[in-house]
């Protein structure tokens, strides 16, 4: 039987001589927790290799050349590396649909991010980027990107040029704004005709009442939870199916203006879900 994934962390060294015709084999490898000074190069011997996930946990990762010898992947998860600029072997992957950066001190503005241009994402994260202030322009590029993740990216959509980049990803499903200060839930939200699952929770000083809602045609989840939101709003559109709001305190009134959109609604704890 063939080996498929390798999880490689304390034991990496064992893992990689346990069987050298599997490990070739690999479609999957993760490292996790193993503070890599450069990616090995043993991985080129992969000859399947679609995904390679790494959780460095702070340790700053530098060498990254091996990337190039990659070109079947198609997910990149290089999280916690001590990034400070976008990898130039990521341009060398004409197949990679998901990329995670979570956890850099990357800001936005390098010329390194233009190493993502004309890359086929479906999925981009880019989380717990403290010092992320400008979404980069080759983002607005991605027309098929479904899903962002910009959680506790801090005040990421008080400047107009990011919400314009925003607006411009017509294709998300998945968008996740999570601990990211938000006031206010910008217009250009209304352009996301496709939008599904919308991710706002522990955004402390979130009015939500005024957003025009009804917008938002295809929202089918909404997730608003522990966001001290006073007031629920009543204009959801008739398709929403779930909102979960654990750690806000509404009145029954309120919640039953918006369980009338479908008589099949079922309060379950504080989750509410719209039935099919």
């Amino acid at each position: 039987m063939k080996l498929k994934k390798f999880l490689l962390g304390v034991l990496c060294a064992q893992l990689f001589v346990h069987s050298a015709e599997d490990f070739k084999k690999s479609e999957i490898i993760t490292f996790n927790d193993r503070k890599l000074d450069s990616l090995p190069e043993k991985l080129a011997q992969c000859e399947r290799l679609e995904e390679l996930i790494v959780n460095n946990k702070g340790w700053e990762l530098q060498n990254f050349s091996i990337l190039s010898e990659l070109g079947f992947l198609t997910r990149l998860d290089l999280d916690y590396c001590g990034l400070g600029v976008v990898p130039a072997g990521i341009a060398e992957l004409p197949n990679l649909r998901a990329l995670s950066l979570k956890g850099h001190n990357l800001r936005g503005q390098e010329e390194s991010w233009n190493n993502l241009t004309g890359l086929p994402l479906v999925k981009l994260d880019l989380s717990v980027s403290h010092r992320l202030k400008k979404l980069p322009v080759v983002i607005g590029s991605f027309v098929n990107l479904q899903a962002l993740k910009l959680k506790g990216c801090n005040g990421i959509l008080d400047d107009s040029e990011n919400r314009h980049v925003l607006g411009r990803l017509t294709s998300l499903i998945n968008l996740n704004l999570s601990s990211t200060k938000l006031q206010r839930l910008p217009d250009e939200l209304k352009k996301l005709a496709h939008l599904e699952k919308l991710n706002i929770r522990c955004n402390h000083e979130l009015e939500i009442h005024e957003f025009d809602w009804q917008s938002l045609a295809s929202l089918k989840k909404l997730i608003i939870n522990y966001s001290s939101i006073e007031k629920l709003p009543s204009n959801f559109n008739t398709g929403l199916q779930q909102i979960i709001y654990n750690g806000n305190e509404f009145t029954d009134q309120e919640l039953e203006v918006v369980m009338q959109r479908s008589p099949a609604l079922v309060k379950i704890a504080k989750v509410i879900n719209f039935k099919k």
